[in-house]
């Protein structure tokens, strides 16, 4: 489907949707927000239909996004509270140990793309000291979002530790020997001959898989590399400054290229020197390391400052800021939820929009205008058959909602859940619709092949047909009463019916608008079959393609049942005389066969010679049945033919054949025919 884009407002300031990727094992944390700058959204949003894919477009950063104040989000650790100066400088950590303070990118970038960043990191720090200033201090790369980043930790592990495949790119200035570290022995030195493990090291270091430790480093990754703009102290003014321009450049090893996994592959240059132009390019250069490493197509930026023993004041500088990369994206999506079940509507389960990380996208609800707070804002649409009820943010469900708008914050490496409604975590609008009241029909027929039918086609891949007084099935069938249609919601089951099925007949099967024959042989009993088939067919509305072409149709099959037609003698011993010899009643069976079958000739005439030959019980003209004659035949209707003036039970047998024409088919308990005897 083609993709629509409707830029109802734009961002004055967009970022790739970046997060600070620091957390500490302290326990205070703080966060200090700022509003992002953003035009007004006016008028009234486009609707968002289901089933469709958005786009707001939008998708490159302008080179000065980073520069602005509100496109960041400040936090703290321990105590930290970092703050903005009038001139652009960020105060990380102010002079305290054991502290960590950073911000957070409110975009994130596309790392299958070229990216650029240019920001200066300053210390200002104890005349006695050179580089003592604390643990790290630089910008750090993650696919996590703001609240992941409290899985860092301080002291060793550069703010960074804890946090699964995030990258760091700045200052280390402590050597830790642990192993888990694995810090390469580069540019350490002692200061007063007290301080052992202070390093001017600059260092490009990735954490593990798992968040455990960092990676083993190549030569490349790590320099010893002096401070630039350097300021000494003086015993007026006791503090030693130094200001770093640091560029981070990303190249892919091939642009556009992402792996099943989500990564990409390249090089990542880190270069410091003393100052930066407007290309974000670096003057004065004073070191440069670079890393090939594999990391998240999106990936969040931030900033950390972190101290333990040793402190410093650090600063990052915002007025010179630089950032040239494609923003990165994720889909947000829109469900459409039945009110009443809380599942998603099934002929219009979702919408998907490709928006960018940070941005704020909202939902309205049919009749509101857009919101001046929101980044893009989409209408929700008018849907046959239900009614607006509200909308809901994230993947939880709640079907009370009467809120007539929705936005979210646009999160980066959103992910799916995995119970409930599968639908990313964060980046998820719900809008709640109730389904209108809808029937079903019914139509009762029976299978294909049944004594006394003419088929009329298939339903599910089962012949069926209906009485006919020409049928193309010789024999006799009930006639069907109609099956009064049922009401109930869409997106719920219909009620069941009460279906009458003739005597002598039971139901084969059901099919359903899905087309599929529900069969009595698999659920038992016709009241199971029936609400199988209800069950797996939630009503829709008349609109809806279903595969039998006939929504909320519902085809009652019906089958004639196989029964025994038998033939009884039946004794009136009324006046006998005493000492008479009484014979026993018989039975035998005349014709067998489905409900509604003609009796054949042939078994008309094999119950006449049963009845006339053999010389055995069932031989009304034997011995046994001397002075006992036939007076009449009676038929499962009370036809009788009379033959008390028959004196010949053979003769009598003989008008079998009559008494057959007047109930010529099997009926459903079986044509139970007598044959009183005298």
């Amino acid at each position: 489907m083609a993709k629509f884009i409707y830029l109802l407002r734009k961002i004055t300031n967009i970022g790739a949707g970046a997060l600070l990727l620091v957390s500490f094992l302290l326990p205070t944390l703080s966060l200090i927000s700022h509003t992002l700058s953003v035009k007004a959204a006016t008028g009234t949003p486009p609707p968002i239909p289901p089933n469709s894919n958005f786009d707001t477009g939008n998708h490159t950063f302008d080179r000065t996004d980073m520069a602005n104040l509100s496109n960041w989000t400040n936090f703290g650790v321990g105590g930290a509270s970092p703050s903005w100066s009038s001139d652009g400088w960020l105060n990380l950590i102010n002079d305290k140990g054991t502290q960590a303070g950073g911000s957070i990118f409110d975009y994130a970038a596309d790392f299958s793309q070229n990216v650029t960043i240019t920001g200066a990191f300053k210390i200002d720090i104890s005349w006695l000291y050179d580089y003592a200033a604390g643990d790290s201090l630089g910008f750090v790369l993650a696919k996590t979002d703001a609240q992941g980043m409290t899985a860092g930790q301080t002291n060793a592990g550069l703010g960074v530790v804890g946090i699964p495949d995030a990258i760091f790119a700045g200052r280390d200035f402590f050597y830790n020997n642990d192993s888990k570290y694995n810090d390469p022995n580069v540019g350490v030195r002692t200061e007063n001959l007290i301080l052992p493990n202070i390093s001017n090291m600059i260092a490009i270091r990735q954490v593990s898989a798992d968040g455990s430790s960092l990676l083993s480093p190549p030569v490349s990754a790590s320099s010893s590399v002096n401070g630039a703009n350097w300021k000494n102290g003086t015993i007026l003014s006791p503090r030693n400054t130094y200001t770093d321009y640091v560029q981070l450049k990303w190249v892919p090893t091939t642009t556009g290229r992402v792996d099943a996994k989500g990564n990409v592959s390249g090089r990542l240059t880190m270069t410091y020197g003393s100052g930066s132009d407007t290309n974000g390019n670096i003057m004065g250069q004073t070191g440069q390391v670079s890393y090939d490493c594999t990391v998240a197509q999106m990936l969040s930026i931030g900033l950390i400052g972190s101290t333990g023993g040793h402190y410093s004041k650090m600063y990052y500088s915002n007025s010179g800021a630089y950032l040239n990369s494609a923003k990165a994206t994720q889909p947000l999506r829109v469900n459409y939820i039945n009110s009443v079940t809380g599942q998603p509507i099934e002929s219009a389960p979702y919408s998907t929009v490709e928006a960018n990380v940070g941005d704020r996208i909202g939902v309205v609800s049919p009749t509101n205008l857009a919101l001046p707070a929101d980044s893009y804002d989409y209408r929700a649409p008018n849907l046959t058959g239900y009614t607006f009820t509200g909308i809901s943010t994230g993947s939880g469900v709640n079907t009370s909602s009467v809120a007539q708008t929705g936005s979210v914050v646009v999160n980066n490496n959103d992910p799916l859940t995995t119970t409930g409604l599968i639908t990313p975590r964060n980046n998820s609008i719900n809008i709640y619709y109730r389904p209108s009241t809808v029937s079903a029909s019914f139509l009762s027929v029976y299978l294909g092949g049944t004594p006394g039918t003419t088929n009329i086609g298939s339903a599910g891949g089962v012949a069926i047909a209906t009485p006919s007084g020409n049928p193309t099935t010789v024999g006799f069938a009930a006639p069907l009463s109609g099956i009064p249609a049922t009401t109930g919601l869409v997106g719920l089951p219909a009620s069941a019916p009460d279906v009458d099925i003739p005597e002598g007949y039971n139901m084969y099967g059901v099919v359903g608008p899905d087309g599929i024959a529900y069969l009595r042989s698999t659920y038992g009993t016709p009241q199971a079959t029936l609400t199988a088939a209800l069950n797996a067919n939630p009503l829709t509305t008349a609109d809806v393609t279903v595969p039998s072409g006939l929504p909320n149709s519902f085809t009652v099959i019906l089958q004639a049942e196989q029964v025994s037609v038998m033939i009884h003698t039946r004794v009136n011993e009324e006046g006998v005389p005493e000492g008479t010899e009484i014979p026993d009643e018989q039975s035998f069976q005349l014709s067998q066969g489905l409900v509604g079958a003609p009796i054949s000739a042939s078994d008309i005439s094999s119950a006449i010679s049963t009845l006339t030959t053999g010389g055995g019980v069932l031989d009304m003209t034997s011995t046994l049945y001397n002075n006992w004659y036939i007076i009449d035949l009676v038929g499962p209707k009370n036809d009788t033919i009379n033959t008390s003036e028959l004196t010949d039970n053979a003769a009598a047998v003989a008008r079998l054949t009559d008494l057959v024409n007047y109930t010529p088919y099997i009926l459903a308990s079986g044509l139970r025919m007598s044959i009183p005897l005298i």
